[in-house]
């Protein structure tokens, strides 16, 4: 069995600054991935997932490939991996906003 380490949420146990803090870095993830969300949408960029995964340093959101992401992150896009299957190359991209790391794959020959 597993023993979470995380304060818990649910129960009146005496650990109230504990299950604050948890709380406010959940509200705090909560409003940068909307904030981030939205501003890709804006951005005419297509949301494919959103990943708000208990544990992450910060929320993740992976976005369909365009050759506009690059002009829009600029210098803050970094290739974090690459995948080869045949003759086909995947390089995976990320980039953060407000606090959100954005993910993309680009698929090449």
């Amino acid at each position: 069995m597993h023993t979470a380490t995380r304060p818990r949420l649910c129960r009146a146990d005496g650990q109230d600054a504990g299950r604050n803090a948890a709380l406010d870095e959940l509200d705090r993830h909560i409003d940068n991935l909307k904030a981030c969300v939205h501003w890709l949408i804006a951005a005419g960029v297509t949301v494919l997932d959103a990943d708000l995964r208990c544990g992450r340093a910060r929320p993740v959101v992976t976005v369909a490939p365009s050759p506009y992401l690059h002009t829009l992150f600029r210098d803050d896009c970094a290739n974090t991996g690459r995948l080869q299957q045949g003759s086909l190359v995947c390089h995976i991209w990320q980039a953060v906003r407000f606090d959100v790391t954005v993910k993309w794959e680009e698929v090449t020959c």
